[in-house]
């Protein structure tokens, strides 16, 4: 006689009387009923992350069932330092409210993994990981924005405006403006954020200058961690014209002015540093008689 659904095999003897076949199978029914009713237990609500701000409260829940009349037992467990080689295994403390199948964190410190252990009897199953990312965002630091400069239009493929993202977690949305608005715009082709070689993005980089790139710029940052962004010094970034830019002496150094023979009151004012081709520029005169007219150092 062999049961399958036990995967217990009884081998009896032909020359058993009736009786001890009577006995056999009343065995074999007793092991059957006892592998039948196993409760069953499973947990029906896994606890669930979140994020909130350092120094928070969060709440967990975990619930399960049983189809026995033993009572059903929580605890729970967190794992933190997850991105370290030694990670830290913790038992919680269960009060009356994870008794019931609610662990509470008041005080979040620290992100983590947190578990809920179910008990019924000899029984148990473990629910879900669920991920609590505790966020915290520092101030800038003073020089943390873009310093106040000049550039030279000329010879000058790009600037770099930097923005130090202070200490954080998670790394927050970082976001520019100019003149107070969004920057770049999808508009604005010719500026994109570097990003670290995280992949995360923080300094501006704008390419192609002209003199409308020069404003006041700064940067703002945000995560879980606050409500309102945690914004930059603003700096003030002025391009020059190439025109005014180029040359041995400063720009807009006049050299000398010139009078122009034979015409009283007609004058030309040279200037250095100009990138363009000089003009001429007299009183009364037309620029067909320029290339003859003498001049003479005032």
């Amino acid at each position: 006689v062999s049961t399958q659904s036990t995967g217990i095999a009884i081998v009896v003897s032909f020359t058993m009387s009736r009786l001890e076949l009577v006995l056999v199978a009343a065995l074999i029914l007793s092991v059957q009923s006892e592998f039948t009713d196993i409760p069953e237990l499973k947990i029906t609500k896994h606890p669930e992350g979140g994020s909130v701000p350092i120094g928070n409260r969060f709440d967990f829940t975990c619930k399960a069932s049983t189809s026995s009349e033993l009572k059903i037992k929580y605890s729970w467990r967190r794992i933190k330092n997850l991105d370290s080689l030694n990670p830290v295994f913790e038992q919680l403390p269960t009060d009356e409210t994870g008794s019931e199948g609610v662990y509470v964190e008041y005080d979040a410190q620290e992100s983590a993994f947190y578990f809920c252990t179910v008990t019924s009897g000899s029984f148990r199953t473990t629910s879900n990981g669920a991920y609590l990312t505790v966020a915290y965002l520092d101030e800038f630091a003073v020089d943390g924005g873009p310093a106040d400069k000049v550039y030279d239009q000329a010879g000058l493929l790009s600037i770099e405006l930097q923005c130090k993202v202070p200490d954080s977690f998670p790394y927050p949305t970082v976001q520019w403006f100019k003149y107070e608005k969004a920057y770049p715009t999808e508009e604005d082709k010719t500026a994109i954020l570097k990003r670290n070689a995280a992949g995360e993005p923080s300094n501006l980089v704008i390419y192609d200058l002209t003199v409308e790139d020069s404003g006041k710029y700064h940067c703002e940052v945000s995560n879980a961690a606050v409500d309102t962004p945690r914004a930059s010094n603003v700096a003030n970034i002025e391009i020059k014209p190439a025109a005014e830019t180029k040359g041995a002496y400063s720009p807009r150094d006049v050299v000398g002015n010139y009078k122009v023979q034979g015409h009283e009151g007609s004058a030309i004012t040279l200037y250095a540093g100009v990138a363009s081709k000089p003009q001429l520029i007299t009183l009364g005169l037309s620029m067909a008689s320029t290339s003859s007219i003498q001049t003479t150092k005032e």
